[in-house]
């Protein structure tokens, strides 16, 4: 009796492979004849053999999820046509051809499609790896773009500051002016008072007061000033730092751009061999199907040859 395992993956793919007198191992381990990547599927998951009566059966490896039968957990027990498995991330059918004594001589070593979904599943981890690279550089390129525009925007708010300080500072040193220009004034008037009488008439008096309290008013102004200014040097000093800030994050974004671009450079060749691992399964397939269809010819054949020899 000839049979075969159907398997189909979560991806969509399905394929036929013939049953010999070999076990076929199913398992996430390299040298399983059957792998599949997926988490569920233990490193020795099942075995299916060839029983000495001609039947076949499976047997559950001790997985961690185990190893349903139609539905149901099972250990061992004896397969039959259209029985389905269920093997972590792999579903696979087992069909029979009822013609006794008729074996397959086609390509029954599932190694050749095993060797396929491999490459398949390496070039997608590959790929996959990629993109989260990719996504990974683009956060980190978004964190940069924002601190800059933080940067940008601290750096117009001490920019704006520092004009408005300089306003300041002008209408001070103005105001300065103008009260050294009376405090000269009411000098001169009052020296000019002081030659001409010896005694202080009151006027006199309220003048020097206002005299003084214009001479206190004067150096209050000029301590502002002179604070304002050392504010404005602190200002530039900070807005030199954020502008050395700026460009440095302008240049680790530039930097990273680039690898962006070289990222997805990259996924092209990763995609093109995806593609090719997609069309040596199509053509196993053909392959596998025309087997079949020799198969029956062979068959055909053989009957037709019986009737004629009766």
């Amino acid at each position: 009796m000839s049979a075969r395992l159907t398997i189909s993956t979560e991806e969509g793919l399905i394929l036929d492979s013939y049953l010999s007198s070999q076990p076929v191992r199913i398992g996430r381990a390299k040298d399983n004849n059957l792998r599949s990547e997926d988490r569920r599927t233990s490193r020795r998951h099942a075995l299916v053999r060839r029983l000495p009566d001609g039947n076949f059966e499976v047997e559950d490896l001790g997985s961690s999820f185990g190893t349903l039968l139609n539905g149901r957990s099972i250990k061992k027990e004896t397969l039959k046509h259209q029985d389905l498995l269920r093997c972590g991330g792999l579903i696979i059918q087992f069909l029979t051809d009822n013609e006794p004594g008729m074996e397959m001589e086609g390509p029954s070593d599932p190694s050749i499609m095993s060797a396929t979904i491999d490459k398949l599943f390496e070039a997608r981890q590959k790929i996959r790896r990629l993109i989260d690279e990719q996504a990974l550089l683009r956060t980190e390129v978004g964190t940069a773009q924002e601190a800059e525009d933080r940067a940008k925007r601290l750096r117009d708010e001490a920019q704006d500051e520092v004009e408005r300080l300089h306003q300041v500072i002008a209408g001070l040193r103005k105001d300065s002016a103008t009260l050294q220009t009376r405090n000269e004034d009411l000098g001169r008037e009052l020296r000019e008072r002081l030659s001409v009488k010896s005694e202080l008439p009151p006027e006199v008096e309220a003048l020097k007061s206002q005299l003084q309290e214009m001479q206190r008013q004067a150096d209050r102004h000029k301590a502002r000033a002179v604070e304002l200014e050392e504010r404005d040097a602190a200002r530039m000093v900070s807005e030199q730092a954020q502008r050395k800030e700026v460009e440095r994050l302008g240049e680790q974004i530039k930097q990273r751009e680039q690898r962006e671009n070289q990222l997805t450079q990259a996924l092209k060749p990763s995609l093109v061999r995806i593609a090719e691992l997609t069309q040596e399964l199509e053509a196993t397939r053909i392959k596998l199907a025309q087997a079949e269809a020799d198969l029956s010819d062979l068959k055909a054949d053989l009957k037709s040859d019986g009737g004629r020899r009766r």
